[in-house]
C-alpha cells in the first residue's frame, strides 16, 4: 500500500532491489521554487512541473534562498531531510519542503496587545531557535511555532471566546485563538479578509485557472465555516479538450463545484464522484511517457486518474494505485 514514508520508515522499502536490479526511477516537483542538484545531474531549478531522473547514487538536494536548510535524500546512506517521499511505479516520488534555518540568537521581534473586558493579552513573536509566538493572558499563556517570520502582527477581539491574530507576510496568515487557553484553533493564509457578524476570508488560487475563494466562518459559541464560494473568470466554453481533464481535477481539488464539466448522465452522481476522488494536495499532469495520459492526484500517497472526455464533457474516469 502506497504511504507517505517518514524519516522512520522511509528505508524499511527494498531499496537494494531497485539499485541492483534496475535504475531507480526519481520523480520531483516542488511546492516551493528551488534549485535541484545531483551527483550525476546538473544542477536545475524545480518548481511545480514535474521532472523525473535515474537515481545513480548519492545526494540528491534542493536548495531554497539562503535563509532554509537544504533538503536532502541519499538511498545509499538512507538518510532523508525535510524531504517528503511517496512510493511511485518505478521509483518514488520526493518532494522537498523549505525548513528555516534555525541559528537564530534568542531576541523578540514583535508585539502587540489587546484588553478584552479588562484582561490585557500580550502577543509576541520572538526568535529562540526558531520562529515563535508567545501568547499571555491573565492566568493563560501558550507558545508555538510559526511557518515564517512576519513583517507586523496585529490583534483584534471577534466576540465571544475568539482572537484574531493578523500576521502580515508573503503570504500573510489568520490566526484564530481562544481566549479560555490562547491555542490557535484555525489559521489560513489570505489575500484579504472582513469582519461584520461574520469572518470572511478571500484568497486567490493560481492553478489551472485563476479562483476567487470566499469562505465564510461564524464564530457565535464555536467557530466553524458556514459557507465557501468560488467565482472564477475561466472561459469555460473555450477550453481545449487536452487541458480539460486537468482544469476538472483542479476543481475538483480545490472544492469548486464542477458539474458544469459532467455529461448529463453523471451530473447527478456529483457527491458520489467527489467522495470518489477524495482529498488530495497537488494534480500533476501527464509528465512521464509510460504514465501516457495519466494524471497523479498527490496527497499523502500518489494515485493515478484518467479522464475521458467527449464535446467538451466528462464522460468517464478512473482512479488507480499504478498507471492506467
Amino acid at each position: 500500500m502506497n504511504k507517505l514514508l517518514t524519516v522512520k520508515n522511509a528505508f524499511k522499502h527494498t531499496f537494494e532491489f531497485f539499485l541492483i536490479y534496475c535504475i531507480m526511477k526519481i520523480f520531483s516537483f516542488s511546492p516551493t521554487k528551488c534549485r535541484l542538484s545531483t551527483a550525476s545531474t546538473k544542477p536545475v531549478v524545480l518548481n511545480q512541473n514535474p521532472v523525473c531522473f535515474d537515481y545513480l547514487g548519492g545526494d540528491i538536494s534542493f536548495s531554497f534562498s539562503k535563509d532554509y536548510e537544504v533538503s536532502r535524500l541519499n538511498f545509499d546512506c538512507k538518510t532523508v531531510e525535510n524531504c517528503s517521499i511517496i512510493d511511485l511505479y518505478e521509483g518514488f516520488l520526493c518532494i522537498p519542503y523549505p525548513k528555516r534555518k534555525r541559528n537564530f540568537p534568542c531576541e523578540e521581534v514583535l508585539k502587540t496587545s489587546i484588553v478584552i473586558m479588562g484582561i490585557q493579552y500580550n502577543f509576541t513573536v520572538f526568535l529562540d531557535g526558531g520562529i515563535k509566538l508567545n501568547c499571555q493572558g491573565f492566568k493563560q499563556n501558550s507558545i508555538f511555532e510559526l511557518p515564517f517570520l512576519p513583517k507586523n502582527i496585529n490583534c483584534k477581539y471577534l466576540g465571544g471566546n475568539f482572537i484574531l491574530l493578523e500576521l502580515s507576510a508573503n503570504p500573510s496568515y489568520l490566526y484564530i485563538l481562544s481566549t479560555k487557553d490562547l491555542k490557535p484553533i484555525f489559521s489560513s493564509p489570505y489575500d484579504r479578509y472582513e469582519i461584520n457578524k461574520n469572518l470572511v476570508i478571500s484568497k486567490i488560487h493560481v492553478g489551472a485557472g485563476v479562483y476567487n475563494e470566499k469562505s465564510v466562518y461564524t464564530f457565535d459559541g464555536e467557530f466553524k465555516l458556514s459557507e465557501k464560494i468560488f467565482n472564477s473568470k475561466f472561459p469555460y466554453k473555450s477550453i481545449p479538450n487536452e487541458i480539460l481533464p486537468y482544469v476538472f481535477l483542479e476543481e475538483v481539488r480545490l472544492g469548486v463545484d464542477y458539474r458544469h464539466f459532467l455529461c448529463d448522465e453523471l451530473k447527478s452522481d456529483y457527491e458520489l464522484i467527489t467522495k470518489y476522488f477524495g482529498a488530495f494536495n497537488f494534480v500533476l499532469p501527464p509528465f512521464y511517457p509510460p504514465f501516457k495520459d495519466n494524471f497523479l492526484l498527490v496527497s499523502s500517497t500518489c494515485r493515478f486518474a484518467k479522464i475521458t472526455t467527449e464535446d467538451g464533457r466528462i464522460t468517464n474516469f478512473q482512479i488507480e494505485k499504478y498507471p492506467i
